[in-house]
């Protein structure tokens, strides 16, 4: 059922955003205090504090004050970057002691966190450079993860919609999964788009990879690389359907990264203004 409804609380979202700052603030300062004074129960609050609950009250914030994709889509005419992703994975993977799973895996990119949450944050920010980041919304949720714009859809409507998105859009974001669902979506953009407009992103886990590349590569003209090697967790195409490793070895930033992606495509990253970096950004 298409969650009209739901709507994006501006105000509510930055005043708990500065709550969660603040707090995280506090607990770092209250940890510092504590491993002087030597007081046990100031430790635990603290770190309590800055871990969990500073944190907890940041990301509700955002996702409060997230805008929604029909909105963002009103006011931004650019080509839309699309995002596609399992449901059940992102629900899996966003709960917050998910942190420690992803704790010793590699990011998509230089300067990133391996949790998808935060990852989708930062990512979020530069695909906006380029034009509106927009994903389907999951069914059932209350509030949008960080991260693309989210447009809920009914069941009836979703599959119209995912063509319609992707005959407008720039290029396409891919977090490899295995659902039915995904699968689906996977398979109209390797029917309607050309390869090299596809930035996928690889699972954390080899195991996982294993999965998605053996069901990936049968409807490829070549398939995905056994390994992937170190800092390597996104992959693009040429133009023959070669995939290429965009790996950040020695790189020093997103752009240097994704550069090989850009050029294939003729996209330029719009150059970051002072106001643009100063502006609040969802």
């Amino acid at each position: 059922m298409a969650q009209e409804s739901l709507k994006n609380n501006t105000a509510l979202g930055l005043t708990l955003k500065t709550v969660g700052i603040l707090v995280t603030i506090a607990g770092f300062v209250g940890v510092l205090w504590a491993s002087g004074e030597d007081s046990a129960l100031v430790m635990v609050t603290s770190v309590l504090a800055f871990f969990l609950f500073g944190p907890m009250i940041w990301r509700y914030g955002h996702r409060i004050g997230s805008p929604l994709a029909e909105d963002v889509l009103k006011t931004d005419q650019r080509p839309p970057v699309i995002y596609f992703r399992s449901f059940s994975q992102e629900e899996a993977s966003h709960r917050f002691w998910q942190v420690i799973r992803f704790g010793n895996a590699d990011p998509i990119l230089p300067g990133y966190s391996p949790w998808p949450p935060m990852e989708q944050y930062k990512f979020n920010k530069l695909m906006n450079r380029l034009g509106p980041y927009i994903a389907i919304g999951r069914p059932g949720e209350l509030l949008p993860e960080p991260g693309a714009a989210r447009l809920y859809v009914s069941d009836d409507e979703w599959q119209d919609k995912v063509i319609g998105l992707l005959d407008r859009a720039l290029f396409i974001v891919i977090r490899a999964g295995a659902t039915p669902g995904l699968q689906w979506e996977i398979s109209q953009v390797l029917s309607l788009l050309p390869l090299t407009r596809i930035l996928l992103i690889t699972p954390a886990r080899k195991r996982d990879y294993k999965v998605f590349r053996d069901w990936l590569s049968q409807l490829l003209p070549k398939p995905l690389p056994e390994k992937l090697g170190d800092f390597t967790r996104l992959i693009t195409f040429s133009k023959d359907g070669t995939p290429i490793l965009l790996g950040y070895h020695g790189k020093a930033n997103e752009e240097q990264a994704l550069e090989p992606f850009f050029t294939a495509n003729n996209i330029s990253l719009p150059k970051r203004s002072i106001l643009s970096r100063l502006r609040k950004q969802h």
